[in-house]
């Protein structure tokens, strides 16, 4: 993964992401991981679909410091991704048009292919 390719992605992904398997770092890891995901209050960033597949296998593990966050997390973002039906205003003034949120597409197609 090409991490700085992203838009609005920092270069240490994968420093964060190791965080999160540290009991002592992984707090501050889960902290950074949110404002790293997030572009919003009800926003998924850029950064969400491609570090999905990352948070699905880490959340697997029953042994991971901050799993119940992590978890959380992870439905924060399969909410937030869900559709927008363009014929629903409040939806529409919301979570805005689901041509101007690629990264919501890309996020339910990184859940599909990695949920398993």
């Amino acid at each position: 993964m090409k991490w700085p390719s992203i838009p609005g992605c920092q270069v240490d992904v994968p420093v964060v992401l190791r965080g999160l398997l540290d009991p002592e770092a992984a707090e501050m890891a889960e902290r950074a991981l949110d404002w790293l995901v997030m572009s919003g209050p009800m926003s998924i960033s850029a950064v969400m679909p491609a570090v999905v597949p990352y948070l699905l296998r880490l959340a697997a593990d029953p042994s991971l410091p901050r799993r119940k966050e992590l978890v959380g997390l992870l439905l924060v973002a399969a909410a937030l991704s869900a559709p927008t039906d363009p014929d629903n205003a409040w939806d529409l003034a919301v979570s805005g048009p689901e041509e101007n949120h690629p990264e919501r597409a890309q996020c339910r197609m990184a859940f599909a292919a990695d949920a398993a």
